[in-house]
């Protein structure tokens, strides 16, 4: 299915692929028991790979057992039955600005392209990556609106204009009055 695929995916998963092949190697799939897949989990973690990274690669072991089942290749899912590992690094509160705070960075930034930026994305909560792919024609004229039909991506270090993170992520986001003159300021520069 890699044609449904974005670049970006495809990069991710092909290098957790590398990463499961090396520590598997080419051995049959019903040979390899969930104890092994958990030594596997615990040896990643040893080399300190991120909490998320090991998730996607039992994650991706897990979603090949289940293909495996699927064409009967196999007769149980050994990554399903591995145990799931606990965050290592403690859960951090997420902080963010108060109302006063947004309206002193948005007062105090400078009257320029990076500070009309700012003010846009605090305002209407655009993705860093949506606001680099914007384009003046996703802007309305008056600034009430900005359309989001794409994103900047990293592809293999390149900086790529492409779709948005999801299907549910084109959108029309509507532009707070106050904020608008910034709006139009970047549709037209």
């Amino acid at each position: 299915h890699q044609e449904q695929l974005e670049n970006a995916t495809i990069e991710n998963y092909t290098y957790i692929l590398d990463t499961l092949k090396e520590h598997i190697g080419k051995r049959p799939l019903h040979e390899i028991t969930t104890p092994e897949i958990e030594d596997l989990l615990q040896k990643l973690r040893r080399k300190k790979y991120s909490d998320s990274y090991i998730r996607s690669c039992r994650g991706m072991l897990t979603q090949i057992y289940n293909r495996a089942l699927a064409y009967q290749l196999v007769t149980y899912n050994p990554a399903s039955l591995a145990v799931r590992m606990k965050s290592q690094t403690p859960q951090q509160k997420k902080e963010s600005f108060t109302a006063s705070e947004c309206s002193r960075l948005i007062a105090d930034i400078p009257q320029d392209r990076m500070g009309w930026t700012i003010r846009v994305m605090i305002s209407t909560g655009l993705r860093p990556q949506e606001m680099m792919g914007l384009e003046p024609r996703h802007i309305t004229e008056d600034g009430a609106y900005i359309m989001v039909e794409q994103a900047m991506k990293r592809i293999k270090g390149v900086a790529e204009i492409g779709g948005t993170k999801n299907a549910s992520s084109y959108r029309i986001v509507p532009v707070p009055e106050i904020i608008r003159p910034a709006a139009i300021a970047l549709r037209n520069t």
